[in-house]
């Protein structure tokens, strides 16, 4: 019975626990809804794309949620809520695309299952700002692997577009 016990505790660890954020001040929570992500005045495509790569993930989102905080002890506990996304050994998730340089970290990590996902997360970790990006809706492997291609090299280009726009 012990070791059922045990078991049933271990694979909660694994699940990222977000309605414990909902209390918690100094943890900005933002929800997009499908109709403001289909009216939203980003641009996924086109000569003047924001965030190269995404256009056909966003197409399947069904809602986004956006979790972040700059405040020290609250980005605490935003990377305890998100680390079971970030273990290598937790079998739930799957790192998709990782980006490190001297003080940021960038993860895109999908709750794969077989190929496909129901939840892909981006999180970006600063030593003054924590967010996490919660894309909800159903994507395929080759969708999530398009996308990946399409945001490596990304930093440039919107870097490129940006210049082209003024």
């Amino acid at each position: 019975m012990l070791c059922l016990l045990s078991s049933g505790n271990t694979s909660a660890q694994q699940e990222i626990n977000v309605k414990a954020l909902q209390n918690i001040s100094g943890v900005t929570i933002v929800y997009l809804s499908p109709t403001m992500i289909k009216n939203s005045n980003l641009e996924f495509t086109g000569a003047n794309s924001d965030i190269p790569g995404l256009a056909q993930l966003m197409r399947e989102v069904s809602y986004i949620y956006i979790y972040s905080s700059d405040i020290l002890e609250q980005m605490r506990v935003l990377r305890k809520t998100f680390a079971p996304a970030l273990e290598e050994s937790n079998k739930l998730f799957e790192r998709l695309f990782s980006y490190k340089d001297s003080d940021t970290s960038v993860y895109f990590v999908g709750r794969m299952k077989g190929n496909k996902a129901k939840n892909l997360y981006l999180i970006v970790d600063e030593p003054d700002n924590f967010v996490a990006i919660d894309l909800n809706g159903s994507f395929t492997r080759a969708q999530i692997e398009e996308a990946v291609k399409g945001t490596q090299g990304g930093k440039r280009q919107s870097q490129r577009n940006k210049s082209n726009r003024k």
